[in-house]
């Protein structure tokens, strides 16, 4: 759950984001302009004055991440040594007294806990397919992200409208990653990537 809450902010940020993005670039909810290119083709695109505020909203935006990131950094404390080492004194304990025979959730419980290198674990076999997942499952999502308002644009949707089901959008985003990742601490993870998956 504490992973879910954290990855939510992704989502939450694009609520809040949604809504600076759009009163920073398009304040005056200016409509498409049907053009047609060269090849015939017709394209909607945005009266100059809002493409001319994009480096503005960039800026803005940039500004914004900047000062989360700093305040971010500041907020992060060392870790308690002491309680570490006492907890690893444990697990080493547990594990010589543990008996020979023991299941794959408990034999992936003492991976876990054990310190090993970052190319040891980038060469395991759950690692690979845990980042084509990643990669599968995120793909939708910027596939979504990126294209949903060119078909809000041919339906006669203004911008405000869109930028609110965007803002929306990633706000069911972030409470739906707490959620999902709340269920991992009771069910095991194939079940539960199943039903996303199914979903």
């Amino acid at each position: 759950m504490t992973t879910g809450i954290i990855v939510s902010g992704f989502g939450f940020g694009g609520f809040l984001f949604g809504y600076v993005g759009h009163h920073s670039c398009n304040p005056d909810n200016l409509k498409v302009i049907p053009m047609y290119t060269n090849a015939g083709y017709k394209i909607n695109l945005f009266p100059e004055s809002v493409a001319e505020n994009v480096p503005h909203m960039l800026r803005t935006l940039d500004i914004i991440f900047v000062v989360l990131i700093v305040l971010g950094v500041m907020f992060v404390t060392k870790f308690d040594n002491k309680d570490q080492s006492e907890r690893l004194d444990s697990i080493n304990n547990e594990e010589t007294e543990a008996p020979l025979t023991s299941t794959p959730e408990q034999e992936a419980e003492l991976i876990a806990e054990r310190d090993l290198p970052i190319f040891e674990i980038l060469k395991t076999r759950e690692f690979v397919l845990l980042y084509l997942l990643g990669v599968c499952h995120l793909f939708f999502e910027y596939y979504m992200t990126n294209s949903y308002k060119q078909f809000g644009f041919k339906g006669g949707i203004d911008d405000r409208t869109l930028s609110r089901i965007g803002s929306y959008g990633a706000l069911f985003n972030g409470c739906f990653k707490i959620f999902w990742a709340a269920t991992l601490d009771y069910f095991e993870f194939k079940p539960v990537y199943f039903i996303v998956v199914a979903i």
